[in-house]
Parts: structure tokens; C-alpha cells; sequence
């Protein structure tokens, strides 16, 4: 709050205002309050942009192990027809390609 109380009044982004806010402490005050809000939403936002391509890759693996461990069951149980390993072996390239369009949208982020 020390910047409320001193003499120089200084904002902390350069910016134009319609009002005298040098001269009046209740609409500099408010100003930067405005600019303080300002300031969280953008590292917020700088935040999650920053997050966003990291934490995409990490599901991306974790759907490509879980991914792995499925086609290598497949085929192991004697107990499944032939019929229902091939359509699990179908059900694991739709999910291989869902990976791959979610892959190339984290690309191009």
C-alpha cells in the first residue's frame, strides 16, 4: 500500500485515463486496483499458455503406454474369438489415431 501513500503518484502500466488521477487519491486508487486486476488475469493466462503444451504431452504418453499395453493383450486370451481380437485390434488404430490428431493439435499450438 506504500504506493497509495506516496507523493509522486505513479501507475504501474503507463496508460491514458479521462480523468485527474495525479490530483485525486479515491480515482488513482481505483486505477490501480484496475491495473492490479489487470496484471493477475494476464499471468494467469501466461500461465495456462505456458502449461498448456507440457501437460498435453504428458496425456499424449500416458494415452500411448495405456495405448501399448492394449495391443499387447491382444491375441493372448484363448478364451476371445477371432472375431473379438480383431476388433480390438480395430478399436487400438482408432485410438492411435485419435492420439496422432491430438499430437498434431498440441503441434500447432
Amino acid at each position: 500500500m506504500g504506493w497509495f501513500f506516496n507523493s509522486e503518484k505513479r501507475l504501474l502500466f503507463p496508460a491514458y485515463f479521462p480523468f485527474d488521477w495525479k490530483n485525486n487519491n479515491l480515482n488513482y486508487g481505483l486505477i490501480m486496483i484496475y491495473q492490479c486486476i489487470g496484471l493477475i488475469c494476464q499471468a494467469f493466462t501466461d500461465c495456462c499458455n505456458d502449461t498448456y503444451v507440457p501437460l498435453s504431452m504428458c496425456l499424449l504418453t500416458y494415452h500411448l503406454k495405456v495405448l501399448s499395453e492394449r495391443i499387447s493383450s491382444i491375441g493372448t486370451n484363448s478364451n476371445k474369438s477371432l472375431e473379438r481380437n480383431y476388433w480390438e485390434l480395430r478399436e487400438a488404430i482408432k485410438d492411435h489415431k485419435e492420439i496422432l490428431v491430438g499430437k498434431l493439435i498440441t503441434e500447432n499450438r
